[in-house]
């Protein structure tokens, strides 16, 4: 018949009993945060490094496009190798923390980059070398021309010499032909 809500007296409410707050939770949920807070770091490392990843790639395709082409400029895919290599780097400067799928794809495009690279260079180089050879016999010619009283035998013989090599790059028809005075179709043209 009665209640025990109706044995108190009106307008006491009952409290419940107060709780002692728990440090463990609330020390299991910080830690929880940030654990969670590292693991969103990670991942972000890891995107920001896969968008680096792919943004050389498309640059290491372009100039490995570039310098398939007969008419490729060296100079011009050096600079863009310059630029896919620098961000070969920068997405493998994260190498401890990133993905090990992510970091070994990085590490394989970096290596082809550093072959094209190391190509285009010996290319630029080879080419530079041509041209200094050019203009050394350029100034031989024009001292022989003022006179070769001031050129010594071995001067006359070099210059003789690097004529000789100039004229075999520049004329590269110069190369075997047939009797009939037609190219061999084997014969390699330079264009």
């Amino acid at each position: 018949m009665s209640s025990a809500k109706q044995q108190q007296p009106a307008g006491m409410e009952t409290k419940p009993a107060n709780r002692k707050p728990l440090p463990g939770v609330r020390i299991i949920l910080v830690i929880l945060g940030l654990v969670m807070a590292l693991v969103a770091v990670w991942g972000l490392a890891n995107i920001h490094a896969i968008s680096t990843y792919n943004e050389a790639t498309r640059s290491l395709n372009t100039s490995i496009a570039e310098a398939n082409r007969s008419d490729a400029d060296p100079d011009r895919i050096k600079a863009i190798q310059d630029q896919t290599d620098k961000l070969f780097h920068q997405a493998e400067s994260l190498g401890p923390i990133l993905l090990p799928g992510t970091r070994q794809a990085i590490h394989k495009s970096k290596a082809v980059s550093d072959k094209l690279t190391r190509r285009v260079t010996r290319q630029i180089r080879s080419q530079e070398v041509a041209k200094g050879e050019e203009g050394q016999a350029a100034d031989l010619q024009e001292q022989n021309g003022q006179g070769q009283q001031g050129l010594t035998q071995e001067q006359q013989d070099k210059v003789d010499e690097i004529l000789r090599q100039n004229q075999q790059v520049q004329d590269p028809s110069t190369g075997p032909q047939t009797s009939q005075g037609k190219e061999d179709p084997k014969t390699v043209k330079p264009w």
